[in-house]
């Protein structure tokens, strides 16, 4: 078990994934699996996952690693695909973050979080994601909250569509740790030219899909209005397939969600 649980073979087993021999690729596929199930499966409490003062304090020499090999993966990504980013961000994804006074400040998950939302607006659908959900595993619920507010000050029309929805992807996932999503709300309305005046069926769509989940029934504003309107319009409008429909029915759930026909323009 201490052999199995080393730094060495979890270095070995990432780093196979580049390797040019599919027998070697899998292979270190199957080893990475097996490590993981025995670093984070924990039998008596039903969890996978572990702080990062834990993990770290076990396996220091993977902190420098992982932040390098992300680091790599940021300089590629004009090649669209780097073998060792989504192992790396898997492993990420399983630790939680302590209090600063719980663990090393030098082997902390804060020391990742520059170079994951940068990996979250990628070019790559697959890496967005992953990376946007590993963001929110690392950050504590504060850290959240303020982390989520800049990214949706920050959202602009200028950006292109990658950056908006790898953007939004961010603010998505971090919501299940925002104690205040009452403020998210209220920043994510004013960005309502994410519905009204954009031209990508698919980022409006996810952008609705979060305003479904942050929108409360009491809510009443301009903003809101204008919403509900263009969301109406959208739903009477054609085609219905493709990203059309997919657009369309988050704003029919939006609609649902809020309940507040006496908003809608007659």
């Amino acid at each position: 078990m201490s052999c199995l649980l080393s730094v060495e073979p979890f270095e070995i087993s990432i780093n196979g994934f580049s390797e040019r021999v599919w027998s070697l690729r899998n292979a270190s596929t199957m080893m990475f699996s097996v490590l993981a199930a025995r670093l984070f499966h924990n039998r008596h409490s039903q969890t996978r996952h572990t702080t990062d003062a834990t993990f770290f304090t076990l396996f220091p020499n993977l902190h420098p690693y992982f932040l390098r090999e992300l680091n790599k993966a940021l300089l590629a990504e004009k090649c669209l695909y780097y073998p060792s980013l989504y192992p790396t961000l898997l492993v990420l994804q399983r630790m939680t973050p302590c209090p600063l006074s719980a663990g090393d400040p030098n082997l902390s998950l804060s020391h990742f979080v520059e170079v994951i939302q940068k990996l979250s607006l990628s070019g790559v659908l697959k890496t967005r994601s992953l990376a946007a959900e590993t963001l929110s595993s690392i950050l504590s619920a504060s850290e959240m909250q303020e982390v989520v507010e800049g990214i949706i000050e920050k959202l602009d029309k200028s950006m292109k569509q990658n950056k908006l929805h790898g953007s939004l992807l961010q603010v998505k996932h971090g919501l299940s740790k925002c104690p205040d999503l009452a403020v998210v709300s209220r920043k994510l309305m004013k960005k309502h030219w994410l519905l009204t005046d954009n031209n990508c069926p698919f980022t409006a769509a996810l952008y609705v899909q979060i305003l479904s989940k942050v929108v409360s029934p009491s809510e009443t504003s301009p903003e809101l209005s204008t919403l509900i309107n263009k969301a109406m319009s959208l739903l009477k409008s054609s085609p219905n397939s493709g990203p059309m429909y997919t657009l369309k029915e988050a704003c029919a759930s939006f609609i649902m969600s809020i309940q507040c026909s006496d908003l809608v323009e007659t």
